[in-house]
């Protein structure tokens, strides 16, 4: 649709006339099956070099997409990634600690004493100082 202020150009930059541009709209509208009006606008960056060239019916209609695509606001928050190496070795508790494993259980078992090597089995819990760091990373565990 073209404001009422501006003037109808005969032909625009492609050498289409308004009305036949429309015939063409009706005639995909009716290959396919899908009114324009249903689609999303297409939200497309317009240089100020491109509002320079085009004509008064074409800089309505990029302000009009523009317009129509500053009011599409997110509802949601975007989602967060978990870090794919925290979630293998990090698990949160049901009061919210995050339990983690120990370390130097790998190899060199045979000098280690057996107390020490049973103490070292068992999981611990993540310090204080650290569980902000990891809970970032671990969002939805």
């Amino acid at each position: 649709m073209v404001h009422p202020s501006f003037p109808l150009p005969l032909r625009d930059s492609a050498g289409f006339t308004p009305a036949s541009r429309l015939t063409t709209a009706r005639e995909r509208q009716h290959l396919h099956g899908s009114s324009l009006s249903d689609r999303p606008p297409a939200c497309s960056n317009y240089g100020a070099t491109r509002l320079e060239q085009a004509g008064p019916s074409k800089i309505w209609g990029i302000l009009k997409n523009v317009v129509q695509c500053s009011n599409s606001v997110r509802e949601t928050m975007p989602k967060l990634k978990t870090h794919s190496g925290a979630a293998k070795r990090f698990k949160k508790t049901g009061t919210g600690k995050i339990k983690r494993g120990q370390s130097k259980m790998r190899h060199i078992l045979t000098s280690k004493e057996s107390k020490t090597k049973r103490k070292l089995g068992k999981s611990s819990y993540v310090s204080d100082g650290d569980h902000a760091k990891v809970s970032r990373m671990i969002p939805y565990a």
